[in-house]
């Protein structure tokens, strides 16, 4: 498992007078960002003192300061799933400090580079630097964190494939006040990406395994990067027995198996599952030639039955399509159950 820092460039608003291009990139990045973490199998992080900065100061991307950021410089992005997915990283994500071992240094000839990769802005710069000479200093007394974490940043001049953090440490102290390091010049080199893609070139489908829900969502969102070129994760979600009905039936470790269900669900998140052969039909109330598809309140959403295999058991997937608030075309998903030809026709609510 990698840990990954997010730029606190990402998690604060553009400055006030940035040029609409700026605004447009920064909102691209943020999204984009923000959809691989919802569906990632790694640890992110960010930094506490940066983020505690953004409260203060009231830059943090609210929805009503997204909406109006949109409006301003007559930019589509969806604002409400932009604030839920944010709202939701800074619920889940963890503070660097609480997983360094190194908890307080005091240092000099502190040195960040690139640095306009990193923090263009005080108190930021000075917040996020002492973040990563902590980093620095774990990474000298390996622990195994520091050799595991990688910097996200924003796109920014050319690509650079590291970070670099150097000091003299002047006295390094852990939680209960030892003394870790003193008098010691430190270097360390943190992988460095500005792209989600970044992260998944060299996947691949068995590096998800064993990692449950969250790494059955990362496959799925593996094949819309790779296979249909979706940069931003579209909305779907694992209804509340999905996960439970592959896993009873021994499909997560089957590795063709669990291939095809990330393959068939990218498939229908595309809105491809018409095309590709897999007997796409309504799921209905009853059996009766002709009975209404089956549609659930209060969401109006709609019952789907679609076939993963056809030979042996046979195995079969049901799912919601979930219409837009107007009523229009379906805007997200919900995968409920993987089940057998011959198993009864219900769907999970």
């Amino acid at each position: 498992m990698k840990y990954l820092l997010l730029d606190p460039l990402l998690l604060s608003i553009p400055h006030e007078g940035s040029s609409g291009t700026h605004v447009k990139n920064w909102f691209e990045s943020l999204n984009a960002w923000l959809g691989e973490v919802e569906n990632s199998i790694h640890t992110w992080c960010c930094s506490a003192n940066c983020l505690n900065n953004a409260i203060e100061t009231n830059t943090l991307p609210s929805f009503n300061t997204l909406r109006s950021l949109t409006r301003q410089h007559n930019l589509d992005f969806n604002t409400t799933l932009i604030s839920k997915r944010f709202t939701e990283f800074i619920r889940n994500s963890r503070r660097l400090t609480d997983l360094l071992q190194t908890k307080a240094v005091s240092y000099s000839d502190g040195k960040i580079e690139p640095i306009e990769l990193t923090i263009h802005r005080d108190p930021d710069k000075t917040n996020l630097e002492h973040d990563l000479m902590s980093v620095a200093c774990d990474a000298f007394i390996q622990k195994d964190l520091a050799h595991n974490l990688i910097y996200v940043a924003t796109s920014a001049g050319k690509p650079h494939a590291e970070l670099k953090i150097s000091c003299l440490v002047l006295e390094a102290l852990q939680d209960d006040a030892t003394t870790v390091l003193s008098n010691q010049p430190v270097n360390h080199h943190l992988p460095l990406i500005t792209s989600p893609e970044d992260i998944l070139s060299e996947s691949s489908l068995a590096d998800f395994m064993g990692h449950g829900a969250a790494g059955l969502k990362a496959a799925i969102n593996l094949e819309l990067k790779k296979k249909h070129g979706i940069k931003t994760s579209p909305d779907f979600r694992f209804g509340v027995n999905f996960w439970h009905s592959i896993e009873t039936n021994g499909l997560h470790k089957d590795i063709a198996l669990f291939g095809k269900i990330a393959r068939v669900a990218a498939v229908v998140l595309v809105g491809r599952a018409q095309d590709a052969n897999l007997d796409l039909r309504h799921l209905r109330k009853t059996k009766t030639a002709g009975a209404p598809q089956q549609e659930r309140e209060p969401d109006k959403a709609k019952a789907w039955r679609l076939t993963l295999t056809t030979n042996g058991i046979g195995w079969r997937m049901h799912f919601w399509a979930i219409p837009s608030s107007d009523g229009g075309a379906s805007a997200s998903f919900e995968f409920a159950d993987v089940l057998k030809k011959n198993d009864a026709e219900l769907i999970t609510y």
